[in-house]
């Protein structure tokens, strides 16, 4: 055995003594305070004893009930504040309770119009009590086409190049049995970066029924598409367009794997719109030129289906269609309202990083500065979580505000690098570029806080400390240049100031 080893050794013994002395010494101060504990508590049986049972029980109760309020509080301070439970089943909204949301919101600054508007064209709708059926599909698929062939006296602009509709389209179709449905032809829904695309599925959830046409098997993108008419529970007829290229068993596949995928609830149909078809004609000279040539449609299954639903169905489509403009106009509110308070948070943010620039300019006697900043930071936490609707605890603000400031003093003289660099844009500083570089830095850190607090609480809807910091973190990491030099020239302007002289009858 080495030298080092046995001085290891010994190390270790002697820990283990000391370890054994204090064991020792917690257990007679353990036995102790139980004598002396259990003379009180006989001592107490006894006078109560003397005063009869009934004393004995009230002074129990009263005990246990102390005992548990003294728990429940323990709990409420220590325990973590509970994350948002995931979503169940959406609830679908009844429309006087969306219409009073919508008030209670528009009181609040939100922009509510959107949802508005749905609801206006639902109640608009509901008086007509007219059918309507939206053409939805990928571009190029025939839907224009589709929809001449179901009504050919309707003027429908079709084009072989497909992407004609670029705007939701509405047309009579009258039924052979009497009345009639309107079709509307939307916008193809595969446009990436297209403004029109949402329009095509907000028309879509507005109808009483959905013809999905493609013309194969679904691509990825369709099915993501087709689930997301499936949520809001919208009944739909898939059309398999232009079969004519098909060969028979191909189409018997095709049909069977759509129906083993969504089932008996959405019947699937093969048609053939018609509609311009471009071919190369060789002349016998062995000249080529492209022609248009008419295909002859081919929608009897699809008006079959479609008479069945409109014809069958008709009360239960239309609580299907309100469900679904109910949700969509629920959906609206909420992104308004999201978007309103995402607004708000930055605007505190901004409010609160100002502040602590301020105050690390104002702060003159050592320490005065973190006690500014530890006070700004608190009611800059309780203000967000306020916004978002979380209830915070003082032991959660301990706990974050304990990692936010190791977290700060490690990256404190990158941070304050940063601010110098800064600094640098504003020439003759003289003796206050250190005052200066502090509070640019605090800036930054109060910035980063308030961003990623802001973005914790919208995504988890709770003070998770850990998704917290790692948001604080990646803030952090990311450009300081830029905000440092905003909040530079906003340290400046605050030290310029307080050197000038107040002016009479001035303001702050």
């Amino acid at each position: 055995m080495s030298r080092g080893d046995g001085h290891g050794m010994r190390i270790f013994a002697g820990r283990r003594w000391i370890a054994l002395v204090i064991a020792l010494g917690a257990s007679v101060l353990a036995g102790v305070a139980f004598l002396v504990v259990s003379d009180i508590a006989f001592s107490l049986f006894d006078r109560l004893a003397a005063h009869g049972r009934w004393a004995i029980w009230s002074y129990a109760m009263m005990l246990g009930i102390l005992t548990a309020g003294v728990a429940w509080a323990v709990w409420r301070m220590l325990a973590p504040a509970a994350p948002r439970r995931p979503p169940g089943p959406r609830a679908v909204p009844s429309l006087p309770e969306l219409e009073r949301e919508i008030s209670v919101h528009a009181e609040k600054g939100v922009e509510v119009a959107p949802a508005a508007r749905e609801l206006q064209e639902l109640r608009a709708r509901q008086r007509s009590g007219t059918l309507y059926v939206a053409v939805f599909g990928e571009i190029s698929h025939g839907k224009s086409s589709l929809i001449k062939a179901l009504s050919p006296d309707v003027e429908v602009e079709v084009d072989v190049r497909g992407g004609t509709t670029r705007e939701v389209r509405h047309y009579r179709w009258p039924l052979p049995q009497g009345g009639e449905v309107i079709l509307a032809d939307v916008p193809g829904i595969l446009l990436v970066g297209d403004a029109q695309q949402p329009a095509a599925v907000e028309e879509a959830l507005r109808a009483h029924v959905v013809v999905f046409v493609c013309d194969g098997d679904l691509t990825a993108d369709q099915w993501r598409a087709l689930e997301g008419l499936k949520r809001f529970n919208k009944p739909m007829i898939l059309a398999i367009n232009k079969v004519d290229r098909l060969r028979p068993e191909d189409l018997d596949q095709i049909r069977a794997r759509l129906v083993e995928r969504v089932g008996a609830r959405a019947p699937v149909v093969a048609v053939r719109s018609g509609g311009m078809e471009e071919v190369v004609r060789v002349h016998p000279d062995g000249r080529e030129e492209s022609v248009l040539r008419e295909r002859v449609p081919d929608v009897d299954e699809l008006r079959a289906a479609l008479q069945t639903l409109l014809v069958e169905q008709t009360g239960r489509l239309e609580a299907l269609r309100d469900e679904s403009v109910l949700l969509l106009a629920a959906d609206k509110l909420a992104e308004a309202a999201d978007a309103h308070r995402a607004r708000t948070a930055q605007m505190l943010v901004d409010r609160y990083t100002r502040r602590a620039v301020v105050g690390g300019m104002a702060a003159m006697a050592p320490g005065t500065d973190l006690v500014i900043q530890g006070a700004l930071a608190v009611s800059l936490t309780r203000g967000l979580c306020q916004l978002y609707g979380v209830r915070v605890r003082e032991v959660d603000l301990d706990a974050l505000f304990a990692e936010v400031t190791r977290s700060s003093d490690r990256r404190m003289p990158l941070l304050l690098a940063v601010a110098g660099n800064a600094l640098k844009a504003f020439p003759g500083l003289g003796t206050l570029a250190g005052g200066a570089a502090h509070a640019v830095a605090y800036g930054l850190i109060f910035q980063s806080m308030g961003r990623a607090l802001s973005r914790t609480l919208a995504q988890d809807g709770a003070l998770n400390r850990r998704l917290m910091m790692d948001a604080f973190e990646e803030e952090l990491d990311g450009d300081l240049g830029s905000r440092a030099v905003a909040l530079a020239a906003l340290a400046l302007g605050q030290k310029s100031a307080r050197g000038r002289p107040a002016r009479r009858g001035g303001g702050v």
